[in-house]
């Protein structure tokens, strides 16, 4: 592992200082003895001190670009942040008059804290060497993992198990049946705020990125404009900005700002923003909301051959766009994505993929998110066999007061026979049920 010259910033004084602290120290040891278990520690996690996770949230921000451009606020349990209704504007009068009542209308949005995370793995040499390199190893790794998923929910988040994203609330059509009473007025913004820009190049194409910032309103904000894009559409833009100049030099107009309009821009990785697609917008108009409590634990995998443990690292966060209006989605060439693919939860995942009953006929026809189902049997007997989309995942099969193993054949009695098939996968559990009438 390469040797740091600085640790994450801190000069000598504040680097020792930082190891010399009970917690951190705590944390190193304790980390390094689970690691040594070999096992997942039951009940063991470590949460993660404040000083230490203060140093995560930099190196998120070193891996996140967008972090540190919106609101982000710490909360503990589920919190209300106030957001600013209709800004009124201040009343002139004489200089000892009475001062006129001003209504702002507060408003106030709702926010949980959703868990991000995953497993890392980590060299069990590095375990045995020096606090320094065990600690750069754990704050490198979470804030990388964990600052590349929260870029990518800002944008596209689904608002389910993690923070809604700016381009997501823009497509919604209707408001959602949970929307909060307390929140600001909801308004349809998908045939306004999601722009088309086709058949533009050169200077015309700049000037159809500059009026569809007409529809973002940043009245409540107190920042400017940002521009998210990726590379390839950056470059584009740097293209369609050449010119020759007086001395007969190539220059380009794009720079890390917007010309003219103005914006820093944002270049995002393509995992996150597809080419020709930019989000504009106020960031400080979002909120990040960060929940206390971020943890560090063993997990039960293990690389052998690589002499490697395992940790699961783990913090949690939700977010929303608290003004809707201050965003706009472009597509350029085409219709803007409004969507993004998220790795799966294989963790919980408890869904089978596939269920047989010998071989009779299920009604409805099997289908992994329909969960009760009819069919009709001759025989005596048939197997019941559940095949689990994650191949961990733990099968049970009951038929009145018995336990079967997946695969075996059951017996039926005369009439309704209930068959229940529970699938356990992480904290999930789902339960299908097969009731198979004897005729």
């Amino acid at each position: 592992m390469n040797t740091r010259k600085k640790f994450f910033g801190m000069n000598a004084q504040e680097r020792d200082a930082f190891f010399a602290s009970e917690a951190v120290k705590d944390f190193l040891q304790r980390t390094r003895d689970m690691a040594m278990q070999k096992r997942t520690v039951t009940g063991a996690d470590l949460t993660i001190p404040t000083v230490v996770l203060e140093l995560i949230r930099e190196n998120i921000e070193s891996y996140s670009k967008l972090v540190s451009r919106v609101r982000l606020r710490s909360v503990s349990g589920r919190g209300r942040q106030n957001v600013m209704g209709a800004m009124p504007e201040a009343v002139w009068t004489e200089a000892c008059a009475s001062l006129n009542e001003l209504d702002f209308g507060f408003s106030q949005t709702e926010v949980d804290g959703y868990k991000v995370g995953g497993v890392i793995y980590i060299c069990i040499a590095t375990l045995e060497d020096s606090d320094y390199d065990l600690a750069s190893e754990i704050i490198t790794a979470l804030g990388a993992s964990i600052g590349i998923a929260v870029d990518k929910a800002i944008l596209y988040g689904t608002g389910v198990k993690m923070p809604q994203g700016i381009v997501t609330r823009l497509a919604q059509q209707s408001a959602p049946s949970d929307y909060p009473a307390v929140a600001r007025p909801w308004e349809d913004l998908h045939t306004t705020n999601l722009i088309t820009i086709t058949g533009k190049t050169g200077i015309a194409l700049f000037q159809e990125l500059a009026r569809a910032t007409k529809v973002i309103k940043g009245k409540y904000s107190n920042g400017a404009k940002l521009w998210v894009m990726n590379e390839s559409t950056y470059t584009d833009l740097i293209v369609e900005a050449m010119n020759i100049n007086a001395a007969g030099a190539i220059v380009s107009a794009q720079g890390a700002t917007m010309p003219v309009v103005g914006g820093d821009i944002v270049v995002l990785s393509d995992d996150i923003i597809a080419d020709g697609n930019i989000v504009v917008g106020y960031g400080d108009l979002y909120l990040l909301a960060e929940r206390a409590g971020a943890t560090f634990a063993r997990s039960d995998e293990y690389r052998f051959a690589d002499d490697q443990a395992a940790f699961k690292g783990t913090a949690r966060y939700d977010g929303k766009p608290i003004i809707a209006e201050g965003f706009a989605a472009i597509g350029i060439g085409a219709a803007p994505v409004t969507s993004a693919v998220f790795p799966g939860d294989t963790a919980n995942d408890a869904t089978l993929a596939a269920l047989t009953v010998g071989s009779l006929a299920l009604s409805p026809a099997f289908d992994a998110d329909k969960l009760t189902y009819t069919a009709t049997a001759t025989g005596t007997s048939d197997t019941v066999t559940a095949s689990p989309k994650q191949a961990r995942a733990r099968v049970t099969i009951t038929h009145g007061s018995k336990t079967y193993p997946n695969g075996a054949a059951i017996k039926w009695n005369s009439g309704a026979n209930k068959v229940e098939i529970a699938v356990e996968m992480g904290v999930s559990r789902r339960v299908y049920t097969v009731t198979v009438t004897k005729s």
